[in-house]
């Protein structure tokens, strides 16, 4: 197991206002669901879900394991059932995946900064009850 056996996969959270202004803007109600929030009645409100996702980044080994990293650097290895047998996490095993995890953030630095200042502020909170033209307005106002 090496880092170049890893893809690195981006979960942006911050892009909010963008996705709005695609699929919200101009509707009064939408199945396309956003991160914290949803569309009802023409106006953006809370999605009721208690646990959001907030992996930024995901170190996919293809048909062995996923990494799930969080904000705060931890992160969850998910080994593919096939894969289990073969690869036990032991704690050399632990200490590599933890390498390959701050060096992934350090590739992706900018990126990671941005989208744990996203999740810290919750600008999503400040367009509740907004339509969303409005909350499109907020948000990019907010500086997202």
């Amino acid at each position: 197991m090496k880092y170049d056996d890893f893809n690195i996969h981006r979960n942006q959270r911050s892009d909010l206002a963008d996705e709005m202004e695609k699929y919200w803007v101009g509707r009064k109600r939408s199945n396309i669901g956003m991160q914290y929030l949803a569309l009802k009645s023409g106006k953006v409100v809370d999605n009721g879900y208690i646990f959001e996702r907030r992996d930024l980044l995901v170190l996919q080994w293809s048909g062995h394991m996923n990494v799930f990293v969080e904000p705060d650097g931890s992160y969850g290895a998910q080994l593919w059932t096939e894969f289990r047998e073969d690869f036990a996490l032991t704690e050399k095993g632990r200490k590599k995946l933890g390498q390959f995890v701050k060096r992934a953030i350090m590739d992706n630095q900018k990126f990671f900064d941005h989208e744990v200042k996203f999740l810290d502020e919750k600008p999503w909170e400040q367009v509740y009850g907004m339509t969303p033209e409005l909350a499109v307005i907020k948000l990019r106002e907010l500086g997202w």
